[in-house]
């Protein structure tokens, strides 16, 4: 039996009849065919009947009665073999009524041939060449002119072809003038591809929308195993919650970029057999289309497709810019009449609240794999690679990079490239490869925020006393076994908070805590990032809250050590509030507060005043170190190392009597030691007693110590009471 082999066949047997219909209202108006044929050229087919209309009209109608039944026949048997035909799917999917859908045929036959445009203006009086208004397709759709009060709601805002831009308003950016029968309809190329048959996508949304065919399996999914499990759940929700509610369903992805949000909406769409549609929301925000428009075309396509929608980064829909608020609203909106199957990716959780009553919301959580399922997710993206496992430290890249499965995957294939500019016989990527990779991915955004140090000091290098440099290194051995105490032996299900480790080095300026953090990174190869308060604190509500979050979101991955100078400044004690002032900065300091607790690497704080710090803040850290001034024995050992093996030094300095006769503390020693290699190398000589002398006394006055020239003991002959000379500076003792 004859049936349509596709929709390009039963679209053509519709403009047949659309063609006969339109012989008949010739007919039955009037018009002269001499007249119509010396106007334009008819469409193929359209054969014109004689000018009185009595013979050829009943000719007509039964011509047209025999193609009515014939395409309900092609129809009924096209069924039967199982295929939908895209203009009876997208009547029913919007619920067109006979009318509108008629409607949509017209536009679709002036779409294919502009022909039709021509006739329809000229049917009813109007000049050729006219657009297709709402007025021209009630008269020409109605069987009584009557009818046109009636026939005109089927282009109100709320109905289907408006509604659902089936059919759109020419003039829709600009506020329509005149009545609504005079305003101009067409149909988009993406409805008329449709309607044809054609594999596509909406133009206007392809800049900012991709179309997935699923490919990942379950097994594909390298999560946490409870989030897992719900996700595989979740594959069973749509036959058995769709047929009890009116509204869809609404899924929320929350967790952090990378983290595998879009992979699992991949893999249930792959359970449910369907494509998935998604949408870059910063993209579409940042297009030149109304976000309003392009969230009712998504919406659209994805009920054409069928398909299921997912929003990257909806947050940015909940702002209150612009452009934000329009799309949001619209959202909102659609969801209600278009939705039936939604993800949307977020940072934090979120719910809609009474905005969608009618949706069953779904929530699922992902958070950073723990160090075991990193190490496994490390190990299967290589292997995907076509990398080698053998000799890569996979345990070290797991503990030390708190790294998503995007971003792990992203930094295997800078890895890859990395190896393949050393070696191009294609030898896979070496651990230290992995290692810059990660480094070079890991602290996006912390630009403008801190100052990245790369740790030089070695403990062998910094002089401290016993019990602090025994601090100092329990801080280095507490950070490394991280993860086998919280992780992997439980610690961190019996611990609320961060797993992350809270440092305070407190004492006068110079005492070795801004050397001492950069031992601490170094030992444990961290990269340290010296917090740059004047960028973080700011004035205005709100601002210094971001600015930290940003900080701690940028540090996270990496696992870097951020380190706080002067950190009484913004880690102060909260106060009694007495203006609004007072408020905000007690708001800033628990908002801080909270960030540390989150932190899973390692804060260390340094301040000149630890009785200035907040008690919430001392009360939460792990060690408090103190750094006092060294003892004369500690200053010895600082002198004798201070100078690099290159610098020519005299063999007759005496560092004993440095060390015992000026009480000052390793900062001071180091900045008089450089200042007396910049007067050695002034006059051209190697660095001597005199010019340590010179520069001693020179950093006392910058200090504020008064020195006399009988201080300098033995020495005190060395010791100008002048200028030296050139250096223009004045020293009076």
């Amino acid at each position: 039996m004859e049936h349509y082999a596709n929709d390009r066949q039963y679209i053509r047997d519709e403009l047949r009849r659309l063609d006969l219909r339109l012989q008949l209202k010739l007919l039955n108006t009037g018009i002269d065919a001499i007249t119509l044929n010396g106007t334009f050229q008819q469409p193929s087919g359209f054969t014109v009947a004689s000018p009185d209309g009595r013979v050829g009209s009943s000719a007509i109608e039964e011509e047209l009665v025999q193609v009515t039944d014939e395409i309900a026949r092609k129809k009924a048997e096209t069924a039967k073999r199982g295929v939908i035909l895209s203009l009876d799917r997208l009547a029913g999917v919007f619920g067109l009524t006979a009318f509108e859908t008629e409607a949509l045929l017209v536009c679709l036959a002036v779409e294919l041939n502009p022909e039709y445009r021509r006739m329809f203006v000229s049917l009813e009086g109007g000049r050729p060449g006219e657009d297709v208004t709402v007025g021209l397709l009630c008269r020409l759709l109605s069987p009584d002119t009557d009818d046109t009060p009636v026939t005109r709601r089927y282009f109100s805002p709320q109905a289907p072809l408006i509604r659902y831009r089936l059919l759109e308003f020419a003039d829709e950016s600009v506020s329509p003038k005149g009545s609504l029968l005079s305003r101009s309809l067409f149909i988009s190329e993406r409805v008329v591809g449709y309607l044809c048959g054609f594999e596509a996508v909406e133009g206007r949304t392809s800049s900012f929308t991709r179309l997935i065919t699923p490919s990942r399996a379950p097994d594909d999914l390298i999560l946490d195993e409870e989030v897992r499990n719900r996700l595989l759940s979740i594959a069973e929700l749509p036959s058995i919650v769709l047929g009890t509610l009116q509204g869809g369903l609404l899924f929320c992805f929350c967790g952090p970029a990378g983290a595998g949000k879009t992979a699992a909406a991949e893999v249930m769409c792959g359970q449910w057999n369907l494509p998935l549609l998604l949408v870059d929301t910063q993209g579409m925000l940042n297009a030149d289309i109304n976000p309003a428009t392009a969230v009712d075309l998504i919406f659209r396509e994805s009920l054409m497709q069928p398909a299921v929608v997912c929003f990257e980064d909806f947050d940015l829909l909940l702002g209150d810019e612009g452009k934000a608020v329009q799309g949001r609203l619209a959202f909102f909106s659609a969801l209600q009449e278009l939705s039936w199957l939604t993800v949307l990716e977020t940072g934090k959780p979120w719910h809609p609240g009474y905005n969608l009553q009618h949706q069953f919301f779904y929530t699922v959580e992902f958070t950073l794999p723990d160090c075991q399922l990193r190490e496994r997710i490390w190990n299967k993206i290589l292997t995907e690679n076509g990398a080698a496992t053998d000799g890569i430290d996979l345990s070290a890249l797991a503990g030390r990079f708190f790294f998503t499965p995007g971003q792990i995957r992203e930094a295997v294939h800078t890895a890859r490239i990395r190896a393949l500019q050393r070696d191009s016989a294609g030898g896979g990527p070496s651990t230290q490869d992995l290692f810059l990779a990660c480094r070079s991915r890991a602290f996006e955004g912390l630009d403008g925020m801190a100052l990245r140090i790369r740790p030089r000091y070695t403990v062998n290098d910094i002089v401290l006393p016993p019990w602090q440099l025994e601090q100092v290194l329990d801080i280095v051995s507490r950070v490394k076994d991280q993860a086998t105490v919280y992780e992997r032996w439980g610690f961190g299900r019996k611990f609320s908070g961060g797993g992350g480790l809270k440092v305070l080095f407190t004492g006068l300026p110079g005492t070795g805590k801004t050397m001492a953090a950069e031992v601490v990174a170094c030992e444990l190869g961290i990269d340290l990032f010296k917090i740059n308060l004047a960028s973080i604190v700011s004035k205005y509500v709100g601002e210094t809250e971001k600015n930290l979050e940003q900080v701690f979101k940028a540090a996270q991955s990496g696992g870097a050590v951020l380190f706080f100078d002067e950190a009484d400044a913004l880690f102060g004690k909260r106060t009694e509030i007495k203006d609004s002032h007072d408020r905000y900065a007690n708001i800033e300091t628990g908002y801080l507060l909270q960030k540390m607790e989150e932190y899973e690497g390692l804060v260390i704080l340094a301040t000149n005043w630890q009785k200035n710090m907040d008690e919430a803040f001392t009360r939460r850290m792990h060690f408090i170190v103190e750094f006092p001034l060294p003892a004369e024995e500690h200053r010895y050992r600082i002198w004798e190392a201070i100078f690099p093996a290159e610098t020519p030094v005299d063999k007759d300095i005496d560092f004993a009597f440095l060390a015992g006769q000026f009480a000052v503390a390793g900062g001071s020693i180091k900045n008089i030691a450089l200042d007396a290699a910049f007067l050695a190398a002034r006059e051209g000589q190697t660095v001597g007693m005199k010019h340590l002398l010179q520069a001693v006394r020179r950093e006392l006055q910058k200090i504020g110590k008064t020195c006399k020239k009988d201080d300098f003991g033995i020495y005190s002959e060395l010791v100008d009471a002048k200028p030296a000379a050139g250096l223009g500076v004045q020293v009076v003792c």
